[in-house]
């Protein structure tokens, strides 16, 4: 075999390799979705030069429709701050399908950045599950929160976001606003068993709006001005409301006292959740 053909073969077979390499890393962050989670040490990313193989990113180019992705990882943080720390970031990126457990401060903490997706992960066993600090643009959804101890997302200095379709399981408060956390969205979450389901210190500001959520066996406080229905007549499900739909229109006849000395009020309480358990 002559030098050309050896050398069209080591191409050839390169090219094979490549695509494998490819097909594993889609698989693992699409068809393979449901595989195990693969260990990692906790990542810490400061700027964008900090989005790399060695600190999780698995794909990606940074761009609103290319987000880096950091995806698939089991980070144990015990005796550490952090199980993710990004800061200073201008670049978009996901957090996909990640547990992250265990931190003495923060499970995953996100600190001057915009944009970000956190969706499909767990945090737990932390003080804080999630902290969003000076952001703006971060989806959180479809995440699960559980047993954090004082608060499972912080909201700090953080405005414009959008919190859906989380799970805050047990633990402290399910979400605590601080500080200029203003203008965001908090709609179709359930709120199980929380020491308060959402807290909103004076600080806080005001213009969150909060509809759509299940607060089950726990309330809701506030010392701000926030709304807590849709703007078209549908609030919250609260399990301790406890009074009559006379007609039968699904929305209580008394409003909700939101408690705290904000004098805020869920004027259209629903008779049922809005996403019924069936975990038991």
């Amino acid at each position: 075999m002559n030098v050309t053909a050896k050398s069209g073969m080591r191409v050839r077979m390169a090219m094979v390799l490549l695509c494998g390499v490819l097909l594993v890393v889609w698989f693992a962050i699409g068809i393979g979705a449901e595989e195990e989670l693969i260990p990692h040490a906790p990542i810490e990313i400061l700027g964008d030069t900090g989005f790399t193989v060695e600190n999780g990113v698995v794909a990606g180019t940074g761009t609103a429709e290319d987000p880096y992705l950091i995806v698939g990882w089991s980070i144990d943080a015990t005796d550490m701050p952090f199980g993710i720390h990004v800061e200073g970031t201008t670049k978009a990126f996901t957090i996909k399908r990640c547990h992250v457990f265990g931190a003495s401060s923060t499970a995953v903490n996100l600190v001057n950045i915009e944009p970000a997706c956190i969706t499909d992960c767990q945090m737990e066993s932390s003080f804080y599950g999630l902290s969003i600090e000076k952001s703006e643009r971060v989806s959180v959804n479809d995440n699960t929160f559980l047993e954090n101890e004082y608060a499972s997302l912080f909201l700090i200095n953080a405005s414009s976001n959008d919190v859906h379709e989380n799970l805050f399981d047990s633990g402290g408060i399910g979400i605590l606003f601080y500080e200029k956390a203003m203008n965001n969205a908090v709609h179709d979450n359930i709120f199980d068993d929380c020491k308060i389901g959402i807290s909103i210190l004076s600080l806080a500001g005001g213009g969150n709006r909060i509809y759509y959520n299940d607060f089950l066996s726990c309330r809701a406080a506030s010392e701000a001005c926030n709304l807590w229905d849709d703007g078209k007549g549908t609030g919250n499900y609260w399990s301790e409301y406890g009074r009559k739909d006379a007609n039968g229109d699904g929305i209580g006849d008394v409003s909700y006292r939101i408690f705290g000395s904000g004098y805020e009020y869920d004027y259209h309480p629903v008779m049922n959740p809005f996403h019924p358990r069936t975990d038991g």
